[in-house]
């Protein structure tokens, strides 16, 4: 059940983040945490240990890559989808060879957004926090 499931977003800008936290409560995830940058996704990834973090690979300072093999450091079976408007095939490799679970594209709609992010937490099954 999705409500057993908590969600951490991070992303630059504030409208994105609410355009994702409001997309995770309607899936019935109510344990949700932001950050606006990877220092702070960092941190809250420590303090919380959510069961999923979509996160932005463009950001100022610490992108996201680097955010996500900080996370993956801290914890190697952190589930970590990484999201962007603009995609090229070395940053989706770099992503997926840094351990992300999946790579969406911001421009992707939502229907299928849902669809994947019930899918990869249909496989955290056992894992969640």
């Amino acid at each position: 059940m999705a409500e057993n499931y908590s969600a951490l977003v991070v992303d630059d800008e504030g409208h994105l983040r609410s355009m994702l936290r409001a997309l995770l409560k309607r899936m019935g995830i109510t344990n949700l945490y932001e950050a606006s940058n990877g220092t702070e996704a960092c941190e809250v990834y420590k303090q919380k240990s959510p069961t999923l973090v979509l996160m932005d690979v463009n950001m100022p300072g610490m992108n996201g890559i680097e955010t996500l093999q900080e996370l993956r450091r801290t914890d190697p079976n952190a589930t970590v989808v990484m999201m962007t408007s603009m995609t090229s095939r070395k940053m989706v490799e770099a992503s997926i060879d840094s351990g992300a679970a999946h790579f969406i594209r911001k421009d992707t709609p939502m229907k299928e957004i849902e669809s994947i992010l019930r899918d990869i937490l249909a496989s955290c099954e056992g894992t969640s926090s």
